[in-house]
């Protein structure tokens, strides 16, 4: 499983193709951009890019598209975590959003690969949420039963070294990626 994995926010990274190519091998993108008029187009040209540059694709939010354009993953926003009889099989990797507890353990119960847990630091993507904070982020470490914990929000190269004591499966980001 990826341990670095860029997040796609066209709003906050306009160049997301200058990013793919900058990231090290093994690592993975998460297709979001869920409002684009294009999306089919974009996450198309953004997951031949990623490939070529031996790195995993996911695309957010959407099984269908994922298959269609031959992702390796999907990635499930929170609140499909809920959604009855979801098909999430047949992918590589599945990852799942989570912003609570409860969110990681029903992320266990459909078997989810790994899941971003956010916000750790203060960040654009949740202006004014509480953050969850290191010692609370290593609480949640120690609760059985839930899937890898990636790491997401405000992460830059002090924070990850701060992160790096801790087990987590990887780190994620937005921002941190900007060129």
């Amino acid at each position: 499983m990826p341990c670095l994995f860029f997040m796609t926010d066209a709003k906050r990274i306009t160049n997301p193709e200058h990013v793919i190519t900058q990231l090290p091998k093994g690592s993975a993108v998460i297709i979001r951009d869920y409002d684009l008029h294009d999306r089919k187009v974009h996450a198309d040209k953004l997951i031949k890019l990623a490939k070529k540059s031996g790195l995993m694709t996911l695309v957010a939010g959407d099984a269908e598209l994922a298959r269609h354009l031959k992702a390796d993953g999907l990635h499930l926003p929170e609140f499909m975590l809920w959604q009855a009889a979801a098909n999430y099989t047949g992918f590589t990797i599945v990852t799942a959003s989570c912003h609570t507890i409860r969110a990681l353990k029903r992320a266990a119960t459909l078997g989810v690969d790994a899941a971003t847990f956010s916000p750790i630091y203060p960040t654009e993507s949740h202006v004014g949420a509480k953050n969850k904070g290191v010692s609370y982020l290593s609480a949640i470490l120690k609760i059985p039963h839930i899937p890898n914990v990636i790491a997401l929000g405000g992460i830059n190269a002090k924070r990850e070294r701060l992160l790096a004591r801790l087990p987590i499966a990887g780190i994620a980001g937005i921002s941190g990626f900007r060129t």
